[in-house]
């Protein structure tokens, strides 16, 4: 079906691999997202005090949630001051995160947000109201979340795999490795083949220690982050990209 259109647009270069393996032979051009950078207010947050993290969008094995509750348990001692809050629904096999993590539902430190915000209290909320945003997914589309955090000055933690490996950088703030534990596709998805690597335990940890540490690099990150989204993914650009690709195929 794909190879009878001209021309196929994908966020990045990952996704230009996996289309010639299930054999598109159309060309296929990569063009970054772009964002209404109004709706995302740049704040310009005091980091002193209390740290608080947020992990946005569905909590799921995918997006690294039950590795980042871990994480976040052996990085700090209960009388850190730090928050983690897991914002959006929660969502399959929570039995099996509940017979693994211990009591972590106790930790008066981990709030897990359900509320359905409206756009505009969103960003307030879960933007505005955080400073660092953690992300140590297993795979990922292009991570809108993340990207919409960093519009706003917040530096982020995130897995470097698909698009964050090629588009994130350490200016924005902190890169968790993937480890050699593989997670089959199947557990989430039956019917599927293949597997994910976990991230790195120790990595995720590490991260969460430098952002804590070092707060005078969390502001900065998350200005570089800031500058980057709301220069570049605009969508005056995405529409120049686009334009430029079509008149290349007419």
């Amino acid at each position: 079906l794909v190879n009878a259109y001209d021309l196929l647009v994908v966020t990045h270069d990952a996704q230009r691999m996996i289309a010639a393996r299930y054999g598109v032979t159309i060309p296929v051009a990569v063009v970054l997202p772009a964002f209404d950078v109004t709706e995302y207010p740049f704040v310009d947050r005091d980091f002193a005090g209390t740290l608080r993290f947020v992990h946005p969008s569905t909590a799921q094995i995918r997006k690294g949630t039950p590795t980042l509750l871990r994480a976040f348990r052996t990085a700090f001692p209960k009388e850190s001051d730090v928050t983690l809050t897991i914002h959006g629904a929660i969502c399959d096999l929570l039995t099996w995160w509940r017979d693994r993590l211990g009591d972590w539902d106790s930790d008066e430190r981990i709030t897990f947000d359900e509320t359905f915000y409206d756009p505009i209290e969103y960003v307030k909320q879960v933007y505005h109201g955080n400073h660092v945003v953690v992300e140590p997914i297993l795979a990922q589309g292009y991570g809108v979340g993340v990207w919409e955090a960093c519009a706003t000055g917040m530096p982020a933690i995130v897995s470097r795999v698909d698009s964050f490996a090629e588009h994130f950088s350490t200016r924005y703030g902190w890169f968790v490795v993937t480890s050699n534990s593989e997670f089959a596709r199947a557990n989430l998805y039956p019917g599927t083949f293949g597997h994910y690597l976990m991230p790195d335990f120790a990595s995720l940890v590490s991260a969460l220690r430098s952002a804590y540490e070092h707060r005078d690099e969390c502001a900065s990150k998350g200005f570089e982050a800031a500058k980057f989204v709301r220069s570049t993914l605009t969508f005056d650009r995405a529409g120049a990209d686009v334009m430029r690709l079509i008149e290349g195929v007419l």
